[in-house]
């Protein structure tokens, strides 16, 4: 097995302005801050014209939602770029702007591969009303086709940084990538990592097979110098208990 080697030195923040992305941003930020990578902000304006046909609609002509949408574009364009400068002078690190317009989720995808991120932090909902809808549906469908690791933002997270991090598994053949992400975090942050077995089969022999596969995960975690702390649960709900936990 190759040597792994998870080198932060592009990230890349879709921005929307509400409170969950400025969220992203935060981590972002410090995240950047700690690894000296370079920061790219995505503002994506979403079309208003897309997929509508010539005359009216709605009583409002193409050409005057065209028009609109090219002013919202450009507003947008300058007020992401003042944010840029802004962050770039009071945290001292790379930044850039991107300002595009199309569908959320390809937008992303596209300037993910052309900027070559290393990761993708975002938020997991948007503004409010509708638009939240989106972009959570998004997100989710971006954690999911990315090439790059996602680190997805709640609007209830705290300040940034983690000081722990859970690695949850089951029997399933392990995948010994997710531990190397979590052990990489968890150095940059001096995290604890909290290893979760769950034994979905529910029976002694089970039981104790996963704790042996938690054995090897903690000891790999501790060969890299951080805290490991190890808990196996018997139950077939698998989500319910990594949440609870």
């Amino acid at each position: 097995m190759s040597k792994f080697n998870f080198d932060i030195k592009k990230i890349l923040v879709p921005v929307d302005f509400s409170d969950t992305s400025l969220k992203a941003l935060d981590q972002a930020i410090n995240l950047a801050s700690l690894t000296k990578a370079e920061l790219t902000m995505i503002h994506i304006v979403e079309s208003l014209v897309t997929n509508i046909s010539d005359g009216m609609y709605y009583g409002t002509s193409i050409n005057t939602l065209a028009a609109y949408e090219d002013e919202l574009f450009v507003r947008a364009k300058n007020h992401l770029q003042k944010f840029n400068d802004k962050i770039a002078k009071k945290h001292k690190i790379k930044t850039s702007a991107i300002t595009t317009s199309g569908w959320v989720k390809e937008q992303i995808l596209k300037s993910a591969k052309k900027t070559k991120a290393d990761l993708i932090i975002m938020g997991t909902h948007g503004v409010k009303g509708f638009r939240s809808l989106i972009m959570g549906s998004n997100t989710f469908r971006i954690v999911n086709e990315a090439e790059c690791p996602v680190l997805s933002v709640q609007h209830h997270a705290s300040k940034p940084g983690f000081k722990n991090i859970l690695v949850p598994f089951r029997d399933n053949p392990h995948s010994r990538e997710k531990v190397d992400y979590a052990i990489a975090f968890g150095k940059i942050f001096g995290s604890t990592i909290h290893v979760l077995g769950i034994d979905t089969e529910e029976s002694k022999s089970h039981y104790k097979k996963i704790e042996r596969e938690a054995d090897q995960i903690k000891s790999i975690v501790k060969e890299n110098g951080l805290s490991c702390k190890i808990k196996i649960k018997s139950s077939g709900y698998v989500a319910d208990n990594v949440l609870k936990y």
